[in-house]
This record gives C-alpha cells, structure tokens and sequence, in this order.
C-alpha cells in the first residue's frame, strides 16, 4: 500500500479536495473521490499487516514407536487396542527336515474320492470297469465315459432259438454295436445269411430270391452262404456296418434260411470291431 501524506491538516473536505500520495514509485495528486476509490481497493486487496505474534506453546509428542527391538525383527500389533504393538522376530525359513515337522502347517487334505472335487460327478451314473472321465460341457463337470479308442475285434453270436425247417427263413437280431466292421461269418450248418442296417430295411428285402443281387441302398449290410463243407467264410475285405434306427441301437439285424436237408437250431457267429460307441 502507497505510503500517504496530507498536507496540510484538512478540517473538511468536498470532492473537488486535493490530496498527494507519495509510494515509492512517483508521487501524484488525486481528487477526494479517486482517493477514496483507491484507497478502499488497497485495503480490500491487502489490508494493513500487523506485527507478528508471539510464538506457540509445543504440542504434545506422537505415540511413536515403541523403545526396544534388535536387528531383523519388525513391530507388530498385539490386539486391536490402539498403538498396542511388540517387537517381533520371525521364524527362520527351514530348508530341510520334515514338512511335518513344521509349526502352523494347513490340515492334510483328507477325501477319498475323486468325487469331492466339485467339477466331478461319479454319482449321478456310476463307472463302470475301464471307463474314464471325460468332460460335459452341460453340466460342467466331468463324468465317467466309455472312450473309444484301439479295441479288439470280439464275436456276437445270433441263435434261431427254435427249429428252422429246411429251406425255412427267420428273422433274428444280436447285440453288437452302432457301427462295425464284419470281418469273418460261421454257421453251425449251411445257411443263406443276411445281415441289415435296420428292421424296415430286412423286410422291403424278405421277397428277394438267393442268387438276387439287392438293389443298392437298400439296407443290405453282407450276405453269406455257407455250405456243410464250408461253415466258415471270410469277408475279404472286411465289410463296415451299421445301425440305421431311428435312435441308434447295437441291434444287428439278420435274415437267416436254412440250407440244411433237415431242420435245425442255427448258430451264427459274427466276428467284428466296434467302430462307434
């Protein structure tokens, strides 16, 4: 703020009083009102400083931390009291022994079944010999499966149960599987073999005479006929089969003529290897 001299001692003053200020740049005269103006923009912009005050009084010193402690230990808290804490050393890493040796280890993990682990279920359907898990995506959780993968060729066997007349046909099916390959065929007396996809597929084909190629597409896996010197017959090559059900089944169906002079019970022995599970 400009130092401010009045010259001389003024009783009263109107607008048109003349007033010098002297700061420490120049010196100039203004009017009562221009004055008043700057004088009032002084002091609302810095005001008058006054002497400083005395100094204050120390406050109280911090909690801190504790007295004591050596080398390598670190300050922990004993209880949630406030600045409740001790001086602590920690326990040296051990580098040999016994894992169950050390202090403060977790419970050994107890379960005795795959089964507790929460992604796995062999409970809803139990497993069976030779299966493994494999994982569903539905439900997302991995379950025992059958998996296919290098299986060996096993023989299914379809029995006419009752006497075949001679000459006489019977339709019969055995367990095998959804898709196979038919490798050898055995009777256990001549006969005319025919073997289908599917139940509708045997009797479309029940009018057709041996010696008859079928028609292609029409459901005709193999035939076979085996005379008494024969009973064995290799199929060279091997010929693929298949279940044509609605839902697919293991069902292998068969159309079986008896070529013996007399009637008989007829066994027939498929040898195949499973291609679909």
């Amino acid at each position: 703020m400009p130092n401010i001299t009045l010259l001389p001692t003024i009783t009263s003053v109107t607008n048109a009083t003349t007033f010098v200020i002297v700061d420490n740049r120049l010196t100039k005269r203004v009017n009562y009102s221009s004055f008043l103006t700057q004088i009032s923009r002084d002091l609302l912009n810095s005001g008058f400083k006054g002497d400083a005050g005395a100094a204050g009084s120390t406050g109280t010193a911090g909690v801190g931390v504790i007295a004591g402690g050596t080398a390598d230990q670190v300050l922990a808290k004993i209880d949630s009291t406030n600045y409740n804490t001790k001086w602590l050393t920690l326990s040296a890493v051990s580098t040999s022994g016994l894992y169950s040796s050390l202090t403060g280890i977790p419970s050994a993990y107890t379960a005795t079944s795959i089964n507790a682990f929460l992604d796995v279920d062999t409970v809803t359907v139990a497993p069976t010999n030779g299966q493994a898990l494999v994982w569903s995506a539905s439900s997302s959780t991995w379950k025992p499966t059958t998996v296919i993968g290098l299986s060996s060729r096993t023989t299914v066997r379809a029995t006419t149960a009752v006497s075949l007349a001679a000459a006489a046909t019977g339709n019969y099916q055995v367990a095998g599987a959804k898709s196979y390959l038919l490798s050898k065929l055995v009777t256990s007396f001549p006969a005319w073999v025919r073997l289908y996809s599917d139940a509708t597929s045997r009797s479309a084909d029940a009018s057709r005479t041996e010696g008859n190629d079928p028609l292609p597409g029409s459901g005709v896996i193999a035939e076979i006929i085996t005379t008494s010197s024969a009973l064995t017959q290799l199929i060279t090559p091997g010929v693929l089969g298949f279940n044509n059900d609605t839902t697919s089944t293991s069902t292998i169906y068969l159309a079986v003529t008896n070529k013996d002079s007399v009637s008989r019970v007829i066994t027939i022995d498929l040898t195949i290897l499973q291609l679909e599970n």
